[in-house]
């Protein structure tokens, strides 16, 4: 949603560096970027040697040149990036944040304090295999009728450990860059006096970046619809929801 909101000009790119399938197509102009250069995922050598496996793209980031070379390249037709930091190493992010800090990049760093909701519902879009409910709201309806099964409570315990590592790590190599940062929850869930004065501090704090931005237009755009799959009454049709509570 925010960074939807953040993209009114048509020229933020989504997921650079992540698994790309879901979105290329999506954005016609990196699309054609990634065509002619070769860099379409199916076309992108398979990486078999790490736990990120999974991502294509990662071969990229990991290596502190091509990283740079490719973000050049984006920032040649597009503004800004969303990135999902895990889905590549620590030394993947360090070179797209060490490029990003020499290049004047302005970071934003949406957290969140309830990782653990976060992963439930990461989990439960997997079973579904419906990670968004559209633009349009299209995939609402299959959302409803879904089915779900049990999380391992282990698992959850385990990984939620590892974001929350994470998560700190991140911060602490930000603290001496200029970056804003964006709390999930302070958005999405605190009344609205303290929802417009975070948008209107991003604003600002964008300001010198993006001419056009309005914290109202921004307000309105994100909260136009309620995009959150996972609701309290989604979590309590997961047959272990009473084992699961304590970590949402």
């Amino acid at each position: 949603s925010l960074i939807n909101a953040l993209n009114m000009g048509g020229n933020t790119l989504h997921e650079p560096f992540s698994s790309q399938t879901g979105e290329v197509g999506q954005n016609p102009v990196f699309t054609r970027m990634l065509r002619e250069q070769g860099y379409l995922p199916e076309s992108l050598p398979e990486n078999t040697r790490d736990e990120f496996s999974f991502n294509r793209f990662h071969f990229i980031a990991a290596q502190a040149e091509e990283c740079a070379d490719w973000l050049s390249r984006l920032y040649g037709s597009f503004t800004g990036l969303k990135h999902v930091w895990n889905t590549v190493s620590r030394e993947a992010n360090l070179n797209i944040i060490d490029w990003c800090h020499e290049h004047d990049i302005k970071l934003v760093f949406q957290t969140r304090e309830r990782l653990g909701r976060s992963l439930v519902s990461q989990y439960l879009a997997a079973q579904s295999e419906i990670w968004q409910l559209g633009e349009n709201l299209e995939n609402q309806a299959s959302w409803e009728q879904s089915s779900f099964e049990a999380i391992d409570v282990d698992r959850l315990s385990r990984e939620l450990h590892e974001r929350q590592q994470e998560q700190a790590f991140f911060l602490e190599q930000l603290r001496a860059r200029p970056f804003f940062r964006v709390n999930f929850e302070q958005v999405f869930e605190q009344p609205r006096p303290g929802r417009e004065r975070v948008l209107r501090d991003l604003c600002t704090f964008l300001s010198s970046r993006i001419d056009d931005l309005d914290p109202q237009k921004l307000e309105q755009w994100i909260f136009r619809e309620d995009r959150r799959q996972t609701g309290e009454e989604v979590l309590q049709r997961v047959p272990n929801y009473r084992q699961l509570k304590k970590f949402l």
